[in-house]
C-alpha cells in the first residue's frame, strides 16, 4: 500500500497515464481483501481506499481523456465514444452517459455519410461490388440507430447488379476460352467459368445458358477411363479413386475410352515350412512329452499397372507377407510349472492377401495421384 501512495505522492498531476495505473492497482488491491477479516492496518486501507472511490478516479482518467480528444472527424467521435464507454464501465455517471450517446451517435452518423458518398462515387465508375461493401458497412455501423436514408433498399438492388455484371465477365470469360478451346483442360476451364456464372446469378434465377453450358463444356472436358484386369479387388480400388475426379468419366467398355488401364495380379502362397517334434524329458522319476508345433505360412502379391492411351505409365506393385507360430504341448507327468503356451500370430491365407493388399493399395494411390495430375494436363 504504501508503495503506491508514494508512487501517486511522486507522480506530477499532467501524468495521467501513470496516476491511472496506479489507481488500477489500488483497486486490484482493494477487491483482493474486500471479503476477509484482516488486521486494523488493513481495516485502514479499506477506509483510506473505499473502491467506488477508486472506480471513480479511474473514470474520471478515461473522462479527461475523452475530452481532450477533438471533434473533427468520425474517428475523433469513435475514440471520444469508446473513452466515455470505459468511463461508464468503472464508474456510472449520468452526464458521462450522455456524452457517451452523443460521441457514438455523431460517430455512427459521419460514418454512415462518409461511406454512403463513397458508395455513390463507386456506383459512378462501375463498381458495383464496392459499393455493395459501402452500403453493407453503413448497414452494420448504423444498425444501433435504425435505418440510414434508403441503404437497405439499394443494399438489394446493387447486390443484384454486383452479381449481373460478375455473371457477365465470367460468362464471356467462359466464352472466350471455349471458342478456342482445343484440349481437354481447356473445355473444363470454360466449364468452371461457365459454372461460376450461373452460381453467381442463381439468387435470381438463370444466367442465360449458363449452367447448359457448364455441363456440356464439363462433359467434353472429361477423358474417358476405362479401367480392366483379371484382379477386382485392385480394379475397384481404381474406379473409386477416379470416380469424383472432374477431368475423368469412367467408362464400360475399352472401344469408348481415351485411357485404359490394365490391372495384372499374380500371387504365390506356400504353408509347407511348418514341422512338428516331440520331446521326452524327466520329472523325477516320471516322464512327460513336450509337443512342439510350428506353423509358418508365406504370401507374395505382385500388381501390374499397364495404361494405354497415355504415355510412360506403366509400373509394379509388389508386396510379400508371412506369419509364424509355435506351440508348445505338455502331456503326461509334467512337472507343476510347465504350461501350454503359444508364440508368434498365424495368419490365414485371406489375412495375409489382405495385409498385402493394403501395402500395395498406399503405393498405388500415390501412383494413381500422379497419373490424375498427367490426365489434368491433357
Amino acid at each position: 500500500m504504501n508503495k503506491y501512495e508514494n508512487e501517486l505522492a511522486n507522480t506530477t498531476k499532467s501524468n495521467d497515464e501513470q496516476r491511472q495505473e496506479t489507481y488500477e492497482k489500488l483497486l486490484e488491491l482493494n477487491q483482493r481483501l474486500s471479503d476477509h477479516f484482516y488486521s486494523s492496518e488493513l481495516a485502514f486501507f479499506l477506509d483510506k481506499y473505499p473502491s467506488e472511490r477508486l472506480k471513480q478516479n479511474i473514470a474520471n482518467f478515461y473522462t479527461q481523456q475523452a475530452n481532450a480528444i477533438p471533434t473533427n472527424s468520425a474517428g475523433d467521435y469513435e475514440e471520444r465514444a469508446a473513452l466515455y464507454k470505459k468511463s461508464l464501465d468503472r464508474y456510472y455517471d449520468k452526464n458521462i452517459e450522455k456524452a457517451y450517446i452523443h460521441a457514438d451517435t455523431k460517430y455512427r452518423q459521419l460514418a454512415a455519410q462518409i461511406l454512403y458518398n463513397l458508395a455513390k462515387q463507386e456506383i459512378r465508375s462501375g463498381d458495383y461490388h464496392a459499393a455493395l461493401a459501402c452500403f453493407r458497412t453503413i448497414s452494420f455501423i448504423y444498425k444501433p440507430l435504425g435505418h440510414y436514408k434508403d441503404t437497405e433498399k439499394l443494399t438489394l438492388y446493387y447486390e443484384k447488379k454486383a452479381r449481373k455484371k460478375e455473371a457477365f465477365d465470367s460468362y464471356s470469360q467462359g466464352e472466350k476460352i471455349a471458342k478456342n478451346a482445343t484440349q481437354s483442360y481447356q473445355y473444363r476451364q470454360a466449364a468452371k467459368d461457365y459454372q461460376h456464372a450461373a452460381n453467381t446469378y442463381a439468387k435470381y434465377g438463370n444466367y442465360r445458358d449458363s449452367q447448359q453450358k457448364a455441363i456440356s463444356y464439363a462433359d467434353q472436358g472429361k477423358k474417358r477411363l476405362y479401367v480392366t484386369g483379371n484382379t477386382n479387388s485392385f480394379s475397384n480400388f481404381v474406379e473409386d479413386y477416379f470416380k469424383n475426379d472432374d477431368a475423368i468419366i469412367l467408362v464400360n467398355n475399352s472401344r469408348n475410352s481415351d485411357i485404359t488401364i490394365n490391372l495384372s495380379e499374380e500371387e504365390r502362397y506356400s504353408d509347407d515350412g511348418g514341422s512338428v517334434t516331440n520331446d521326452t524329458k524327466k520329472n523325477g522319476e516320471k516322464e512327460y512329452n513336450l509337443q512342439t508345433e510350428t506353423l509358418v505360412n508365406n504370401y507374395s502379391l505382385n500388381l501390374s499397372v499397364n495404361i494405354s492411351g497415355l504415355s510412360g505409365y506403366y509400373d509394379r506393385f509388389s508386396a510379400e507377407k508371412s506369419s509364424r507360430q509355435v506351440k508348445y504341448t505338455y502331456t503326461g507327468d509334467k512337472p507343476s510349472y510347465e504350461f501350454d503356451s503359444t508364440d508368434g500370430n498365424y495368419y490365414s491365407r485371406s489375412e495375409l492377401r489382405q495385409q498385402a493388399e493394403d501395402d500395395i493399395k498406399s503405393s498405388l494411390s500415390n501412383y494413381l495421384s500422379r497419373l490424375s495430375s498427367a490426365i489434368h494436363q491433357l
